[in-house]
């Protein structure tokens, strides 16, 4: 493991504008963040801050959460981040199956549906409110102390 005490990583407020990024470079920023979430040198990682990253953060976040790549995150920290609903979705149903949990605190505030990601056919936003229930009802988020949902209106379909 290259980084085996790190404990806390603080990757907020690396982009301005969200509407100033291109889509190819948010698939590129959200690929190299998935790369370090998923390396193994994270492992003991605990408390992760991607406020105000709009490069495809959250969706990275999920992913590597359900690969078991975060197992011992205790601190989740999505505020302020552009995000398409699967990747809520996927957060969510990583939660439901178990695969964080150390969480004791999560939030997930102000986030939202750039237009330009914004997709009418497959969209799975519906969903997104039933998985979130699902995974706090799983019984794996027992050690959950702080759960923050607010202003993510996109994701409710409001």
């Amino acid at each position: 493991s290259a980084l085996p005490g790190l404990r806390s990583l603080d990757l907020s407020d690396q982009i301005g504008d969200s509407e100033d990024i291109e889509d190819e470079a948010r698939s590129e920023g959200a690929a190299a963040l998935g790369r370090l979430l998923s390396s193994t040198g994270l492992r003991g990682l605990e408390d992760l801050n991607l406020s105000l990253v709009w490069t495809g953060g959250g969706e990275a976040c999920a992913k590597a959460i359900a690969a078991r790549h975060l197992p011992n995150l205790r601190s989740l920290s999505l505020r302020e981040t552009d995000m398409v609903p699967s990747g809520v979705l996927d957060l969510a149903n990583a939660f439901a199956a178990g695969k964080a949990p150390e969480l004791r605190v999560f939030r997930l505030v102000d986030c939202w549906v750039p237009d330009h990601l914004q997709s009418s056919d497959a969209d799975p936003t519906f969903e997104v409110p039933d998985a979130l229930v699902k995974a706090l009802n799983s019984g794996h988020l027992s050690q959950l102390t702080v759960l923050q949902l607010q202003e993510v209106y996109d994701f409710f379909g409001a």
